[in-house]
Order: structure tokens, then C-alpha cells, then sequence
């Protein structure tokens, strides 16, 4: 291709929309083609003849992570119902406030994924979550007094002037068999307040 009097000899030939050719693009086009180019590594593949066996202890290890995890969430909950406060508690709601309390606070939730690794940190961690879960759950508690409110209730039911219903009376269902003169008699006797 003859070059024209407008290029240069440094400039690459130009296509007919005057840019520069696919072919001869900038630094940037060939440093991208050349990092697109590179394959990331991948795992070596497993044998058919090996790949149950390697399923199994991937699982076996699955399940004695999840083991792990569990006995440890147990040991956490136990710890925190050391505290008088929260003695009482059904484990279910101390290990929900638990796991709030790991989704409010990111050291915790870390310290309890180190656990293995620094102890230290993990024991004071979950001190920190036993002093703060048993002053937020007291402090609930003590608004609602559940046992106080329905003895409350009760009292003032007794002390009341309304007078009970009549329990002699007829269900619904038996007043549907009355006949006409039933009626008549039962009216009566409610306008004479008997």
C-alpha cells in the first residue's frame, strides 16, 4: 500500500473512516488483547475412577465443619447463659440474640471465625456479647412484665360490677330446634327479667 502525502512514516496506515486499522491499534488494544490472551490456571481434572472417592471426603469434610460449627455455637450459647440474667431464657432466643448481635458487630463475627486461631481475642469477644445481649434482653423484659399484667388483669375482672353471663341459658344451636312456643316462652320470661 502506497503511503499518501499526509502520512507520516511514525503513523500507522489509515482505514477509510481515517482511524487507525484493527490490526495496528494503540498500546492500550494490544495490552488488553494480550491480557485477555492469558488463560487463568485451571484444576488439574479428576480421574472418573477417583472422583466418587474424592465426593466423599469433600462431603465428610463438609459435614465435620458443619459439626464443628454447630458444638461451637452451642459452647457460645452455653457461655452466655452463665449470666444470671439470662439463665432463665430459652436457649432458642439467646441464639438468635446471638446471631444479631454477630450480624451488628463485625469484630465479633470476626473474632468468632478466629476462634481457632487467637482465643484470646474470641474469649473477650464473647465476654463484650454476654454483657451487652443480657443488658438489651433485661432491659425488654423488664417494660413487660408478663405475669404481673395478667394477675392485673384478673383483679380487675373480679372487681367488676357487670354481672356474669348466664350460663343456664341455651347454646345457639339448641335455640335453632325451638319450636314457636319455646320462643314465646323464652321471650317472656327475658321481658320479665326472670
Amino acid at each position: 500500500m502506497a503511503q499518501t502525502e499526509t502520512q507520516t512514516q511514525g503513523n500507522p496506515p489509515a482505514n477509510a473512516g481515517g482511524t487507525p486499522s484493527s490490526s495496528q491499534g494503540s498500546d492500550f488494544d494490544k495490552l488488553l488483547n494480550e491480557f485477555e490472551q492469558r488463560k487463568q490456571p485451571q484444576p488439574p481434572e479428576i480421574p472418573e475412577t477417583i472422583k466418587p472417592l474424592v465426593d466423599w471426603a469433600a462431603s465428610k469434610r463438609f459435614e465435620e465443619e458443619k459439626e464443628t460449627f454447630e458444638k461451637d455455637v452451642s459452647a457460645a450459647v452455653g457461655f452466655m447463659k452463665e449470666a444470671d440474667s439470662l439463665k432463665s431464657l430459652d436457649e432458642f432466643l439467646v441464639r438468635g440474640a446471638l446471631n444479631v448481635f454477630a450480624m451488628e458487630n463485625k469484630e465479633f463475627d470476626e473474632a468468632f471465625k478466629n476462634r481457632r486461631q487467637n482465643p484470646a481475642a474470641w474469649n473477650e469477644a464473647r465476654a463484650k456479647a454476654r454483657e451487652t445481649i443480657a443488658k438489651r434482653l433485661t432491659k425488654e423484659s423488664q417494660g413487660s412484665d408478663v405475669r404481673s399484667d395478667i394477675e392485673a388483669a384478673t383483679a380487675a375482672v373480679r372487681n367488676s360490677h357487670s354481672a356474669p353471663r348466664n350460663t343456664s341459658e341455651a347454646s345457639a344451636e339448641e335455640r335453632l330446634g325451638w319450636s314457636d312456643s319455646t320462643w314465646e316462652e323464652h321471650k317472656a320470661r327475658r321481658r320479665a327479667g326472670a
